[in-house]
């Protein structure tokens, strides 16, 4: 089974003033392979314009949605982009405009902007973007390197203000995916570009300000939820966590193990940690041990850093909680940049731990696959 890995997001903050087109903040990359399937094959072999009827298969977001509604700018994966060496501008392949309308769609179902986040966006900088129907893509490249895919964010600095993003592809290693690794890939390259990422969020927005996110590293002692210290805290992420039995007694296991829920480094970015780990605070209920304890890792979770192929990876209520938790401080007041349209996640069942288990019950395993 090969690997598959994912790159994170570093940020680089930036003058709202400067062109969108000149400025980038690495999100995330990927590797591996596999083969098309009956979906894709259909719509491309049996219609004239396969973007149209993939529609007939997955939930897509009105084109000029409600204020309420807004998540991706979807009209923008159809705009003519230079990505390949023609140096000619055109549309994107349709497995692209596919997948990418896919994966918006996946966490679209879920959350969606709130009404005062979209206000301050359209209003930020004298109404520079008082016509922003959502996250646009921006631009588009084709590069040749041992990665799958790269997406770089653009977004006001010091604020969760994330108004577009840039995608940088291998095609010859995306043409080997099938479509639901596709999906897969996209949909956590998405998930960056909707602030699963290393934030440097100041007060008001100003470089001087306090920091209100600051970046939650790997190798630092686990020492309470929430899992760094803000007003508010992480509260939707751990809350999420938990719901999935995430944290259990130690049950007097002695191995070292990683330290925190969340890893993140200048190379890879922020992810989701798929070993279990350990700390010495008291564990919430169900447990009623105020002793050692283990959180347990999270397999197939759409924001680990490594995908396995034939695996399938899920949008969880973590992985929501951590972009419902991101907001942004202006004028005194706390914009957060999402909210919920519907409770729940594409998990339907995990993984339970069961007294003396072995390691594997240190893991959560999604929907069926271990």
């Amino acid at each position: 089974m090969s690997n598959l890995k994912i790159f994170g997001f570093n940020q680089k903050n930036f003058n709202w003033t400067t062109p969108v087109t000149n400025v980038e903040i690495n999100i995330g990359a990927t590797r591996g392979k596999g083969s098309y399937t009956r979906m894709f094959n259909f719509c491309t072999q049996h219609s004239s314009t396969p973007s149209l009827c993939i529609n007939n298969f997955i939930t897509i977001a009105d084109a000029t949605p409600r204020s309420e509604d807004i998540l991706f700018d979807l009209k923008t994966f159809n705009n003519l982009f230079i990505y390949d060496s023609s140096g000619k501008p055109k549309k994107l392949p349709e497995k692209y405009i596919i997948g990418l309308t896919t994966a918006a769609n996946r966490w679209n179902k879920f959350i969606r902007y709130q009404d005062g986040t979209l206000r301050l966006i359209r209003t930020i900088n004298n109404g520079k973007e008082r016509n922003w129907k959502g996250i646009q893509l921006l631009k588009v490249t084709y590069i040749d390197e041992p990665i799958l895919a790269r997406t770089k964010g653009v977004l006001v600095a010091y604020t969760s203000l994330n108004v577009g993003f840039q995608l940088e592809l291998n095609d010859a290693s995306m043409n080997e995916l099938s479509s639901e690794v596709l999906s897969d890939v996209l949909t956590h390259e998405l998930g960056h570009a909707l602030g699963f990422a290393a934030w440097e969020i100041r007060k008001d927005g100003k470089p001087d300000g306090e920091l209100l996110l600051p970046k939650i590293i790997s190798n630092e002692s686990y020492v309470g939820d929430p899992l760094c210290v803000i007003d508010p805290p992480n509260k939707n992420m751990v809350a999420g966590y938990n719901s999935y039995w995430g944290t259990i007694d130690w049950l007097n296991r002695k191995e070292d193990t990683p330290s925190a829920l969340i890893g993140y480094s200048e190379n890879s970015g922020l992810h989701l940690i798929t070993g279990y780990y350990g700390s010495v605070e008291p564990p919430p209920v169900p447990s009623t041990r105020a002793n050692k304890y283990i959180k347990r890792g999270l397999y197939n979770e759409i924001m680990v850093e490594n995908f396995n192929e034939g695996v399938k990876y899920y949008i969880s209520n973590v992985s929501l909680g951590y972009l419902l938790d991101v907001f942004t401080s202006y004028n005194g007041k706390n914009f957060f940049n999402y909210e919920r349209k519907i409770i729940g996640s594409e998990v339907k069942s995990f993984t339970e731990p069961r007294p003396g288990s072995e390691y594997a019950d240190y893991i959560i395993y999604f929907n069926g696959q271990k």
